[in-house]
């Protein structure tokens, strides 16, 4: 079973918040969750376009993979690296799953760059 986890920026200093999502769908306002420490709990209203899921996968540096963030991809399949950049998302809103199937999964080939929010000019960059 994987950890359930957010990630969303803050509406008051666009940090990021890592922890339980919640939608208060009266107030139309997207929360974080989160323990500062082990006695105080913290909420924060996020940006709802920021908001993304941990995928449950760490990269090849062990860092946590979150949807919206821009993956550095090994696709070669001989000896020469072949690089591509990867954005993680939803494939559809009917299938809890994402882009990749962790059965193809290889952490050694993907590295985490930057994501959609902090570094769109990656998408664009060689």
């Amino acid at each position: 079973m994987r950890d359930i986890e957010f990630r969303g920026k803050w509406m008051v200093d666009g940090e990021w918040a890592y922890g339980f999502y919640d939608y208060m769908p009266l107030t139309k306002r997207h929360i974080i969750h989160f323990y500062k420490d082990s006695d105080s709990a913290i909420s924060c209203r996020v940006i709802p376009e920021t908001v993304g899921e941990y995928t449950g996968l760490k990269d090849k540096n062990s860092v946590k993979i979150f949807e919206g963030d821009i993956l550095l991809v090994n696709t070669a399949r001989g000896s020469e690296p072949h690089y591509k950049k990867m954005v993680v998302e939803w494939k559809t809103p009917y299938f809890s799953g994402f882009v990749f199937d962790k059965g193809e999964y290889k952490p050694q080939f993907h590295e985490v760059i930057g994501n959609i929010h902090d570094n769109p000019e990656l998408l664009h960059a060689n």
